[in-house]
C-alpha cells in the first residue's frame, strides 16, 4: 500500500514526448513566418537582431532555428543546439508550428559542441508562424 502511494507522482506525471528530465526551458528569439500562396512557392520571412551576450539560454546554450524550403509545400526546420558550457546536456526543442507544439529530441550535447536535428514540415496555403523553446536536462 505504501509503495502505491509513493508511485502516484511517477504515474500521474508526463514528459509530454520528452526523452529527458527538464531542468531548464528558454525561448529563442528566432521567429519565422511562412507565407504560402494558393499557387506558387512559399516565402520564408524572419527578422532577428542579435546582441553579444544576449544570445544564450539556460546559462550557456544557444538555439539557432533555421528554415529551408524543400518544395512549394514543404520546408525543413533545422534545430541546432550549441553548448557553450563545461557540462554535458540533453536537449530537445519544443517546436511551435502555428498553434501546434511538437517536442523534437536533439540528444546529448557535449561541452563546446553543437548538435542538430531537423523536421520536414508540410505547409498548407496561408500564413504560418514557426518558433521554438529550448528544453534542457541532465
Amino acid at each position: 500500500m505504501v509503495l502505491g502511494v509513493l508511485l502516484i507522482p511517477v504515474v500521474s506525471s508526463s514528459l509530454d514526448g520528452l526523452t529527458h528530465v527538464l531542468t531548464c526551458q528558454g525561448s529563442t528569439n528566432a521567429p519565422f513566418t511562412l507565407e504560402v500562396p494558393p499557387q506558387g512557392p512559399a516565402t520564408i520571412l524572419s527578422a532577428v537582431t542579435i546582441q553579444r551576450g544576449q544570445h544564450q539560454i539556460c546559462g550557456g546554450l544557444s538555439l539557432d532555428i533555421g528554415v529551408h524550403k524543400l518544395t512549394a509545400s514543404k520546408v525543413q526546420v533545422i534545430l541546432p543546439i550549441a553548448n557553450h558550457t563545461r557540462y554535458r546536456w540533453r536537449g530537445s526543442v519544443n517546436l511551435h508550428l502555428g498553434h501546434t507544439s511538437v517536442p523534437v529530441n536533439v540528444g546529448e550535447i557535449r561541452p563546446g559542441a553543437t548538435r542538430s536535428a531537423h523536421v520536414d514540415v508540410h505547409i498548407d496555403p496561408g500564413e504560418h508562424a514557426i518558433g521554438g523553446s529550448l528544453l534542457i536536462g541532465p
